[in-house]
């Protein structure tokens, strides 16, 4: 059995090329000479170009004989729907904040409440909180540098300077970091208007870190948390292709200053 894994669960940023699809088509065309089965596993799919998503069209409908694909993907819905239709699906859960903790501790020799922060930052999603654990960026040192942020958002024209030289400070972070923190900031602010609004079991915030958002809490409320999460994903999404990060930093925290404004 031939296992061919395409795609990088870390190289978010990358696009499957056509080349890689002409591979794939040649390693399936070729006899196997040991094992039954040619398992040609394709890590997030989604990342693929148009051309080696129809180039593997083909393949997909009519495999080779023992031939198996074995497409794992983040985001189903940004596959072609050609492909779609040549595949079943099979959805697999979230793992537990548990589950996710118990293996961080075992393999970064991590404190438990520490691991746990990660897992909680990560919800379910176990190459996130690998990423997070490699950089030692745990919820609390996202939600220091949140809460941090959102005080030089508040008033930019006061703290310009400040500004400036956080977001020449984020610039300069690789951009799996800028998206774990900007993925992080959405995680709190989901938190603080829980907190406002039920303040029960769904708030999965630990009692410190409760306290390093407390003096947050009055600026998220039902009126605002649209425009913080649409503001935070748009730049996500732009950071994925490759914008000028102290431009789209710096416009972020001027359109963050206007949200902090509504009541």
């Amino acid at each position: 059995m031939d296992f061919i894994s395409t795609g990088d669960a870390k190289n978010k940023q990358g696009i499957i090329p056509t080349e890689e699809a002409q591979k794939i088509i040649h390693k399936i065309n070729l006899k196997a000479f040991e094992g039954k089965f040619k398992v040609i596993i394709i890590w997030m799919p989604e990342k693929m170009h148009l051309n080696a998503a129809n180039a593997l069209l083909k393949s997909l409908e009519e495999p080779t004989q023992d031939t198996l694909f074995i497409l794992a993907s983040e985001a189903r819905d940004q596959l072609l729907t050609t492909i779609v239709s040549r595949t079943q699906l099979v959805k697999l859960q979230l793992l537990q904040e548990e589950e996710v903790a118990e293996r961080i501790m075992s393999d970064y020799e991590m404190g438990r409440a520490e691991a746990l922060d990660i897992a909680r930052l990560a919800d379910g999603n176990f190459s996130e909180a690998m990423e997070m654990a490699e950089h030692d960026k745990g919820s609390g040192s996202h939600e220091e540098a949140f809460i941090n942020w959102m005080r030089l958002c508040l008033s930019p024209l006061k703290t310009m300077d400040k500004l400036l030289s956080w977001v020449d400070g984020m610039a300069a972070e690789n951009k799996e970091h800028q998206k774990q923190f900007l993925g992080a900031c959405l995680r709190v602010l989901r938190e603080c208007l829980i907190v406002n609004l039920a303040d029960g079991p769904l708030v999965k915030l630990e009692v410190t870190q409760r306290v390093a958002v407390q003096k947050f809490l009055p600026f998220v409320n039902v009126n605002n948390i649209d425009a913080f999460s649409t503001e935070l994903s748009e730049a996500s999404y732009h950071l994925e292709r490759n914008a000028s990060t102290k431009i789209l930093f710096l416009d972020l925290s001027l359109k963050i200053s206007r949200i902090l404004q509504i009541k």
